[in-house]
């Protein structure tokens, strides 16, 4: 994990844990003097979505995304398949449609008040520049990275996507060409290419820094 900021670990002393059972062993909310938004960026494969179930289950945030408050209705509506490529096309007609900051601000209706949220995919600079502008949280991008080998490999089990020429098609669409743009602009930048207990280490640092403010 690359943080930007300096900031010395053997100062950082948690004293705020409220535990509670559920369905892991143990959760722990975060007491913030203020809220907080965490966005998750990077490429498809990268990690997004399970360190944003992490941060809910773990850390209380609220879970917010563009694909199941915004796309999915529509698709429903339409009655099309919630497929990979119907989300695409779906996504490119609506950024030609209300353009990419119109799109980005769609999602501020659904911040809930009173909590931190979580945001597991954002896609272009503008997007999260129109968020900085639009939310009234403290808010933070960390940025995943994830050697495309590994990728490929996750993909073969949750998409059924198997080879990396496929991997590599997709990273070709105008959706995903902004990506790694964002990498810039991270506050964190976490590398995934070890085992799921090393990726929730990497956050849990990043969170503490986090709630350290």
């Amino acid at each position: 994990m690359k943080k930007k900021m300096k900031f010395e670990y053997k100062d950082y002393v948690d004293k705020e844990k409220i535990y509670m059972h559920g369905e892991c062993d143990m959760f722990e909310r975060i007491s913030d003097k203020k809220r907080n938004m965490v966005i998750f960026a990077g490429v498809i494969g990268a990690g997004k979505t399970t360190a944003s179930k992490y941060i809910v289950n773990r850390y209380g945030y609220v879970h917010l995304s563009y694909v199941d408050l915004i796309w999915l209705p529509i698709l429903e509506k339409r009655k099309l398949p919630a497929t990979r490529k119907n989300f695409q096309d779906l996504g490119d007609e609506l950024r030609e449609t209300y353009g990419i900051r119109g799109l980005a601000r769609k999602i501020i209706p659904f911040i809930p008040e009173n909590t931190s949220v979580v945001i597991d995919d954002i896609r272009h600079p503008d997007v999260y520049d129109e968020l900085k502008k639009g939310i009234d949280l403290n808010m933070h991008l960390l940025f995943i990275k994830s050697d495309i080998t590994t990728r490929a490999l996750r993909l073969k089990t949750r998409d059924n996507l198997g080879t990396i020429n496929e991997l590599l098609d997709i990273q070709k669409r105008k959706s995903e060409t902004s990506i790694d743009d964002l990498e810039p602009l991270a506050d964190f930048v976490i590398m995934n290419d070890g085992s799921l207990e090393k990726f929730r280490q990497e956050i849990d640092e990043c969170m503490k820094l986090i709630k350290r403010g």
